[in-house]
């Protein structure tokens, strides 16, 4: 996901704070434990966040649910995209720049 792409979830996650329609959602809050979602779970349960929060439909008690929600989501996500990141990072080339095996980083 673009930086640009988390910035828009972040700025629409932010306006959901002030959201003040008292109209009941039809989303349970029930979901499963963030930190057991993988990147992609986590992205797309992120994204019906967004949606939901971008309707304007949602209670004002779920809307901070959801804020909340995303926001951990988010993190989540960066978490991941970083450590993948590091992954690729590690690759390393031989003296032809070709790559030739990872090294380990250190922390995953």
């Amino acid at each position: 996901m673009s930086q640009a792409r988390i910035a828009k979830l972040y700025i629409v996650l932010a306006r959901a704070r002030i959201t003040t329609k008292m109209i009941s959602n039809d989303r349970p809050m029930t979901a499963p434990p963030v930190a057991e979602m993988t990147f992609e779970e986590a992205m797309a349960d992120l994204e019906q966040v967004v949606t939901q929060l971008e309707r304007g439909d949602v209670a004002l008690e779920d809307s901070i649910a959801l804020y909340e929600r995303g926001a951990e989501l988010k993190k989540h996500c960066e978490t991941k995209l970083k450590q993948a990141e590091e992954k690729v990072a590690a690759i390393t080339l031989d003296g032809s720049g070709q790559p030739s095996g990872t090294t380990p980083v250190e922390g995953l």
